[in-house]
């Protein structure tokens, strides 16, 4: 009785499974044998892609990186690095992005590019923000520059009204020389040297000369005719300790800013100290540019 129960079914219960059962087999049939579309139908898209030797002579491939690349088809392949020849003054974001630039690097070079900026040696190449100089190094060879065209003569007004003015015998580096040094230089004046002092105090020194533009310390006219008497040594610069630095002690850098530290802090709260200061980049929610902005100013140490 007990197994009439549960397995006992009722007229109208068989002819309603019987029918299920012949709709599921029904469409199982139409699936499995239903005849494929006409290849000719399908849209030819051969007139959008080179042939596969086409790139033989343009690019050299990199054994050692890789890089994803999509499909038409929406599927993803895996191809190397690549090599070519290139004028940073003339190459696309794109192009950059396939050499093996960070996203960081590409936009500064063409940012750079795009408002005016010439690149005509590896070392101007460097200076950018966010440029990975042993990748530089690797792509020198690859790497072709305009030439450099002639200043023309012309009469600087600033410059003849200060020729008399005091200048160094020698260059200053920037992170080192004192006060007296910079008061000194009758060329720059009391208040940018001052203006010098307080952004070094701020930021723990400087990383570039073109910093002294970017943060407002003085403007373009000013800095070409300055800038021949500086130098930077970065390992003169202090460094903030990403493990031990608080919130007051990062927010007095300039490249710091209330929200960037809050997710630090959160981070370092959650996940315990940082081993590599490079580990901020798993930070998903801070933005790559500001990422790779203050790496050069951390430390573990």
């Amino acid at each position: 009785m007990e197994l009439d129960k549960w397995f006992g079914f009722t007229l109208r219960e068989r002819i309603g499974i019987g029918a299920l059962l012949s709709i599921l087999l029904v469409f199982y049939f139409a699936v499995e044998y239903w005849p494929e579309g006409d290849e000719a139908s399908m849209p030819d898209f051969s007139q959008y892609l080179l042939p596969i030797d086409s790139l033989d002579d343009a690019f050299v491939l990199d054994a050692n990186q890789t890089t994803q690349d999509f499909m038409l088809d929406g599927s993803r392949t895996v191809k190397r690095n690549l090599k070519f020849d290139f004028n940073p003054n003339a190459i696309s974001y794109d192009s950059l992005l396939l050499l093996g630039f960070s996203k960081y690097a590409a936009r500064n070079i063409t940012n750079y590019v795009n408002k005016g900026g010439k690149i005509y040696d590896v070392e101007k190449l460097k200076t950018i923000y966010g440029i990975d100089t042993n990748l530089v190094n690797l792509l020198e060879s690859y790497i072709h520059f305009p030439e450099k065209p002639a200043k023309p003569e012309y009469k600087n007004e600033y410059a003849e009204r200060t020729k008399s003015a005091l200048t160094p015998s020698e260059p200053l580096e920037l992170n080192t020389a004192d006060s007296a040094q910079l008061y000194g230089f009758r060329l720059l004046g009391k208040y940018h040297a001052k203006k010098i002092i307080s952004f070094r105090n701020r930021s723990g020194g400087f990383m570039a000369k073109e910093q002294l533009v970017e943060f407002g310390i003085m403007n373009d006219s000013l800095y070409d005719l300055v800038e021949p008497y500086f130098y930077v040594d970065a390992s003169h610069f202090r460094k903030i300790n990403i493990n031990t630095a608080d919130f007051k002690t990062f927010i007095q850098h300039p490249y710091f800013d209330a929200e960037t530290i809050n997710k630090i802090l959160k981070y370092r709260k959650q996940h315990g100290d940082f081993t590599d200061v490079r580990h901020i980049r798993r930070i998903r929610s801070l933005k790559e540019e500001i990422g790779e902005r203050i790496i050069p100013y951390l430390t573990t140490e």
